[in-house]
């Protein structure tokens, strides 16, 4: 049997989700009432998790070092404890590596995934805002990352 992973980033303003069942990507979403009030993120993300009922939820695994802010953090915390009182795995994992930047490795993962060719985000000049499309690759590298630890300990920690 396939599992379930919901990989949901959290960015500044907006988050969004890429939900896989096995290695088939079969939804995603953006929202900006996820990344927004502790209500609204309750709200968006008990949804999520109900309609989709995913095995696993990813998160992004923020170190000290990360350039995520106090919010960011706090959304994250409160997804993974939303995703663990479902009785949901929650497991947080590095970006994908390997890449110059977050543009590149969207590249990459157009060829693999080209249904989301119309969501890629392009660089943007020094003084533009990131795309908001951006909160969707970095749940899919989220993802990519998440699969590419071997099944056998996925699935042991899976239960």
């Amino acid at each position: 049997m396939a599992y379930r992973l919901l990989a949901i980033a959290v960015g500044s303003g907006r988050a969004g989700y890429m939900f896989f069942i096995g290695d088939r990507l079969t939804k995603w979403e953006m929202s900006r009432q996820a990344a927004g009030s502790p209500a609204g993120v309750q709200k968006v993300v008990s949804r999520w998790l109900k309609d989709l009922a995913p095995d696993v939820v990813v998160l992004e695994r923020l170190t000290k070092s990360s350039r995520k802010g106090a919010r960011v953090r706090s959304i994250n915390a409160q997804i993974k404890a939303l995703a663990e009182q479902c009785g949901i795995l929650a497991v947080e994992t590095e970006q994908m590596s390997g890449f110059k930047n977050k543009y590149d490795a969207a590249a990459h993962l157009v060829e693999r995934f080209p249904e989301l060719i119309p969501y890629q985000p392009k660089r943007p000049r020094f003084y533009d805002k990131e795309p908001r499309t951006t909160v969707l690759f970095d749940a899919l590298g989220l993802s990519m990352t998440t699969m590419n630890i071997s099944t056998e300990n996925l699935a042991s920690a899976l239960g």
